[in-house]
């Protein structure tokens, strides 16, 4: 790839590559593919059958070094056989003909994953809201504050099970009325039918022309250990009914955006809504939430609303993921954040936040339980949608 240097951006730590490298692109190699391959790709996407796998693709620089790399479209499942036949689809579609600095490889989960990412919402069973709701989709948060933040809760009385918790994100009013955005699948729970390999595969990660089987030991090492680590603590104290989802994604036209808004009385102190109470060390004491924003061509310096860790600094970094499943019409855009903090289960809904201008991102809908990671659905296609 001509001046190859230029399109690297951040570079990704990984030794699942053997003797390459990686780095999220930038420059020309980001604006070629914004402009020549981003409007196809969707539309090739929509055709592979992923079975009850998860597809995810992803376009990163890979090579030797800076100087020495080139622009890779990898096919990412956990699922060898639909791996394959995506990366296929892939292979004899004009996409890669008529982009020949491109190339193509696959591997079972994405490069910046040291776990396979998985939705964050919870099931906390052990957390009691009194009695047992009359309604399916009646909400309990940790605070009758409508913060940024505040862990949310749902029962869903079909079934005898506990309470799905997720993190609430800004409030909107709408005439009169107040709702606090999540994430959609709060109703639904979190999904952890993606299977999660037992052991290394030494022929998950391959390019066209040529086989790769690095050292993975030590990205792989760490996947008990995190997963261990990313439970949500959950008090057993009662918690606050705050109101009713009024609305989720999955009943409009584009489920695949991942959002619900909950329905919550007029705040007590409504001129200080969407206000962020920010660490010590970083400049200001607070932030004002007031608009949203594109997630752009250039990384973001945000800060990450959590439920489990309060509010995290992070970078978001443009491209988009791409994500198929059985489930879906149509693949899913999704942007990755990388944290200074862990996140967690029940970190779904977590807001993102431009550090200085408070403008928003999106908020996460899924991560790497126990990393660093996160990916986001856009606020602007929410709202759009809305």
């Amino acid at each position: 790839w001509p001046n190859s240097k230029e399109s690297c951006g951040r570079e990704i730590q990984t030794a699942r590559l053997g003797w390459k490298r990686a780095w999220f692109m930038q420059g020309d190699a980001y604006q070629k593919f914004e402009q020549d391959l981003d409007p196809e790709l969707g539309e090739i996407l929509r055709h592979v059958d992923c079975q009850d796998a998860e597809v995810t693709i992803r376009v990163y620089m890979i090579g030797r070094s800076e100087d020495a790399c080139r622009p890779t479209i990898m096919v990412c499942c956990v699922n060898a056989s639909v791996r394959r036949e995506a990366k296929k689809s892939l292979r004899n579609s004009f996409i890669l003909k008529e982009n020949p600095g491109f190339s193509l490889g696959s591997i079972d989960y994405p490069l910046e994953q040291l776990v396979p990412a998985r939705r964050l919402a919870s099931e906390a069973s052990q957390t009691t809201v009194g009695s047992k709701p009359d309604t399916r989709l009646e909400v309990c948060a940790t605070s009758d504050l409508a913060n940024i933040g505040r862990l949310l809760f749902i029962s869903d009385c079909r079934f005898d099970r506990g309470y799905t918790c997720a993190t609430g994100g800004v409030v909107l009013r709408v005439d009169q009325n107040f709702y606090q955005l999540t994430v959609g699948h709060i109703t639904t729970g979190p999904n952890h039918t993606q299977e999660v390999p037992s052991r290394i595969d030494p022929d998950a990660c391959s390019f066209d022309g040529e086989s790769e089987s690095g050292n993975e030991s030590d990205d792989f090492s760490v996947l008990e250990r995190t997963m261990r680590k990313a439970s949500m603590s959950f008090q057993s104290s009662p918690h606050v009914r705050i109101g009713m989802v009024a609305r989720r994604s999955q009943d409009g036209s584009n489920p695949n955006l991942d959002y619900a808004l909950v329905s919550i009385k007029r705040p007590s102190i409504p001129t200080r809504l969407n206000e962020v109470s920010l660490s010590p060390g970083l400049e200001s004491s607070s932030l004002q939430v007031r608009q949203i924003s594109a997630v752009g061509h250039e990384e973001k310096q945000i800060i990450a609303v959590t439920g489990s860790s309060g509010v995290l600094k992070g970078v978001l970094i443009p491209g988009a993921t791409f994500l198929v499943t059985s489930d879906q019409r149509k693949p899913q855009k999704l942007y990755v954040v990388q944290l200074n903090g862990v996140l967690t289960d029940g970190d779904s809904g977590t807001a993102i936040v431009d550090e200085t201008s408070g403008d928003l991102y999106g908020h996460i809908i899924s991560g790497c339980p126990g990393t660093r990671i996160g990916y986001i659905t856009p606020a602007t296609e929410i709202f759009e949608d809305l």
